[in-house]
């Protein structure tokens, strides 16, 4: 992986995403799911493609960008504050909120699943079969 020079933390199996107190701004839906999360360090974007689960208020949703399917859990998370975004090295996300509310997005076989973007280009992207892909045009 390369290196990303935003602040990113590399935790051995993981990297831990420096978004802690991003407010969940905007979510936008086409055929993925856009969140938009303002941090003390810029904007920030994750863009999920594949399915993913919400969970609020105790329930587990699974949430299907481009077939509509539990498109509502996915606004669960607008205005809500990020406490903890971690990108694994298998491919796989979970970004924890207040009030309990968690976005965990695995890796696809066959598509990226999730894009990360952060303030001056930095990206982290989980490439098709699970694994995560990371740079920055300063690295």
């Amino acid at each position: 992986m390369a290196q990303v020079a935003d602040g990113t933390a590399d935790e051995g199996d993981h990297l831990v995403v420096p978004v802690a107190g991003a407010i969940v701004e905007l979510v936008c839906v086409d055929y993925a799911v856009t969140y938009h999360l303002s941090a003390t360090n810029g904007m920030w974007e994750l863009r999920l493609e594949s399915a993913f689960v919400v969970t609020s208020n105790g329930a587990e949703r699974l949430v299907v960008p481009g077939s509509g399917a539990n498109l509502s859990a996915a606004l669960d998370v607008l205005r809500a504050e990020v406490v903890e975004a971690v990108a694994y090295k298998d491919g796989a996300l979970r970004v924890s909120c207040s009030d309990g509310i968690e976005v965990a997005a695995p890796p696809d076989e066959g598509y990226e699943a999730w894009t990360l973007t952060g303030p001056l280009g930095a990206r982290l992207v989980s490439l098709p079969g699970g694994e995560v892909a990371g740079w920055s045009p300063d690295a």
